[in-house]
């Protein structure tokens, strides 16, 4: 948002009827990032939207390539000739998604041009991406409590690498 735009809105069904008086920046299509940090509720929200407004999600835990290349240029440039380019232009996007269990680059995914499309993740609200969107959500949550929620999601995974 160039400008302070942000609203508190505090339901799904605000949200969704936000997404569709937003106007599609994304050729016909409305983008919506869901940013925040760790633990802070984004795939959750995301999930519920799905389910109201039937859009298309990608994570971005599918499009960072581990953990060295998450949060880069060369991610940003991934989204935007991979899917927004295409999308943009009603075409299908086709990436591949980062398979974390074998830390290679895994299954091809196919998104044909959505009414609406859900980025969500750490970085989904990026600078670049932020243009296209027709609505970006920020979630914020106490460090204590986003703490606490990755560890019971991922706690075994991530207590050995510490």
């Amino acid at each position: 948002m160039a400008k302070d735009e942000s609203k508190s809105i505090k339901s799904v069904a605000d949200i969704s009827t936000a997404i569709y008086q937003a106007p599609a920046k994304l050729g016909e299509c409305r983008l919506v990032l869901i940013d925040g940090p760790a633990g802070s509720g984004k795939t959750q929200l995301a999930a519920h939207l799905v389910a109201k407004t039937k859009a298309e999600l990608i994570h971005m835990d599918d499009m960072y390539q581990g953990w060295d290349n998450a949060l880069t240029a060369a991610i940003m440039t991934k989204i935007m000739t991979q899917v927004l380019e295409p999308i943009g232009q009603s075409e299908t996007a086709i990436y591949k998604k980062f398979d974390w269990i074998n830390n290679t680059p895994g299954d091809l995914a196919e998104i044909a041009a959505p009414e609406v499309l859900i980025i969500e993740g750490v970085g989904a609200a990026a600078e670049q991406l932020r243009q296209f969107a027709s609505l970006a959500i920020w979630i914020e949550v106490a460090a204590e409590i986003g703490y606490a929620r990755v560890m019971k999601r991922d706690g075994d995974q991530i207590s050995t690498k510490m």
